[in-house]
């Protein structure tokens, strides 16, 4: 399509420029721009004219708006921002694989808290700064999806229930605030401040404890021991978080944060059981991460799905490249990188609102998997290219489901549904057919991706922070510079 880009000129999009597609509108990207077209397009160029003048770094703003052939307002462009999504740093596993501990959080928090401040200096609202509209690089965080920001006469409506400040009436810079101690708390955490086991609200219960500030700071809350600990918190932040879910109280929080954390005793609990689960440790030297080799095939990134090297294209209709290990091509494969996002085993493709999964066997496969249209996804695993698990948010009501998905002629389908507090899957595959997974609960769950069977073992040797991976066909997990083999016993398995 030819569209006319204010500030800039003509562009022409072509579908592998295609990134999502949504209930609002499609994003597209090429280049170093990226291109918001509304599906039902009203005149909004006086709110893009009033949100081109929030330029700040953390802010990724509108450059001008877009017009069809005829001059008809259709959107508006901005610059592309690559970064990781800000799920992604609840996350145990991926903190770990990218070296992000307590000082990134809190260098990334307080980054955050500046620009909302500088939101609010230009008399602006957020409104729905949920987690998903937020990108990460390092510790720099940007926030998108400015134009559904309350500015000037435009109104904001749409606000995930999560985030939103149930005691208030109307949106302000209060309400901004509680919603952003809402996603920096899980940033710091791993956990929405509203989850964990509470003996007065069944599971699922969210918004009744958001309205009845029924925290995890109350004492009768039960974590899972995959839950980091109050400790990482900085104190000054910690005693504004407490006031603000537990007590109600709505204030700023500090601008400034200290370095010292108080203790937080009985916070963690672990699972028992038969010890049916065998920890050794490896003699091998433990490996360093994988790198990539050098190659000549032009591409914007290069990433691993499930052991297997491929190059990222994202401008066009072959956008994967498989290489061997010393970077020459095997063979392409005809996913739109755009629209795709890559997880360790698995990727999930958006096509004009249409999810898709991607998985490695034999060959690359592309397959629908409707049951989570509308769905915010969080993680996914696959093995053996059939079997699957997906983590995914329903927006309208925040709650977490874990999907155990198998293939069946050509669609992906989900065969069990289990709502979750969990942020990433802690799996992995030995390669042959079996798949060790590790709820935030602490039991071990050992499937086989072949004919779906699925075994749950308790054992004092299984801990939630033991995070999985695959080496030469086994199931290890890294402890202290170590690796050690995870095996579960005939009895067990």
């Amino acid at each position: 399509m030819k569209l006319i880009a204010e500030n800039r000129g003509t562009v022409i999009l072509d579908a592998c420029h295609l990134v999502a597609s949504g209930g609002e509108g499609s994003v597209y990207a090429k280049g170093g721009e990226a291109y918001k077209l509304y599906h039902q397009p009203r005149d909004l160029s006086e709110k893009i004219r009033l949100l081109q003048a929030f330029a700040h770094p953390g802010v990724v703003h509108p450059r001008g708006a877009l017009r069809d052939e005829q001059g008809g307002f259709v959107g508006y462009w901005m610059e592309r921002r690559h970064g990781t999504s800000l799920p992604n740093l609840f996350a145990e596993a991926w903190r770990k694989a990218n070296h992000f501990g307590a000082a990134e959080t809190t260098k990334t928090v307080l980054a955050m808290r500046e620009i909302v401040s500088f939101a609010h200096s230009r008399q602006a609202l957020l409104v729905d700064a949920n987690e998903f509209n937020w990108l990460v690089d390092g510790t720099t965080p940007w926030v998108i999806d400015i134009d559904s920001w309350q500015v000037g006469p435009y109104q904001a409506s749409a606000l995930m229930p999560s985030i939103r400040d149930w005691s208030a009436t109307e949106f302000s810079e209060y309400t901004d605030w509680f919603a952003w101690g809402i996603v920096t708390f899980q940033i710091f955490i791993g956990i929405h401040p509203f989850k964990g086991i509470h003996p007065a609200f069944g599971r699922g219960k969210l918004v009744e404890r958001m309205i009845a500030n029924a925290s995890i700071f109350d004492a009768g809350v039960r974590l899972n021991s995959a839950v980091r600990s109050l400790d990482e918190v900085p104190t000054r932040l910690r005693e504004w978080y407490r006031a603000t879910f537990q007590e109600g109280v709505r204030t700023l929080p500090p601008a400034t944060l200290d370095d010292t954390g108080l203790a937080s005793p009985g916070y963690r609990r672990t699972y028992h059981g038969d010890a049916v689960v065998s920890v050794t440790q490896l003699s091998s030297p433990l490996p360093p991460a994988a790198g990539f080799p050098a190659t000549y095939v032009a591409h914007d990134r290069m990433l691993r799905i499930g052991g297997r090297l491929f190059a990222v294209v994202n401008d066009s209709d072959r956008g994967l490249i498989e290489l061997d290990e010393a970077g020459i091509v095997r063979t392409s494969w005809p996913v739109m990188a755009n629209a795709t996002v890559f997880f360790r085993t698995a990727g999930l493709s958006n096509y004009l609102g249409q999810p898709y999964l991607l998985t490695v066997a034999d060959q690359v496969n592309i397959f629908p998997a409707a049951f989570l249209r509308a769905q915010k996804i969080l993680d996914v695993f696959s093995d053996n290219g059939i079997f699957a698990i997906v983590l995914a948010q329903d927006p309208r009501t925040a709650l977490v489901s874990r999907y155990l998905c198998r293939l069946e002629a050509g669609q992906w389908r989900a065969i069990e549904q289990e709502h979750t507090e969990e942020t990433f899957i802690n799996a992995a595959s030995t390669g042959s057919g079996i798949v060790g997974y590790i709820p935030g609960n602490g039991e071990l769950r050992v499937y086989s991706s072949k004919t779906f069977a699925q075994h749950q073992v308790q054992s004092a040797a299984v801990k939630a922070e033991m995070i999985l991976e695959q080496l030469n066909g086994q199931i290890v997990f890294r402890s202290g510079g170590l690796m050690y083999r995870l095996q579960v016993s005939a009895r067990g398995a």
